[in-house]
């Protein structure tokens, strides 16, 4: 739900909300990469990361 209040709230912030949700989704994380780039955070690892993190997640393993 987390995820979902925060797609809701760009897709609000943006103007986006009546796009379809496949590219509201898109644009988020189009938005999101620009944002790690610009904090110096190192894309690929941190979507590696929140691989791991949902992997767990989802099948209840570290």
């Amino acid at each position: 739900m987390r995820a979902a209040d925060a797609t809701i709230a760009y897709a609000r912030r943006c103007g986006t909300g009546t796009e379809e949700l496949p590219t509201v989704f898109a644009d988020f994380l189009s938005d999101a990469h620009h944002l790690a780039d610009a904090l110096g955070v190192d894309w690929e690892e941190a979507t590696c990361n929140g691989e791991g993190h949902y992997t767990a997640e989802l099948y209840g393993a570290e």
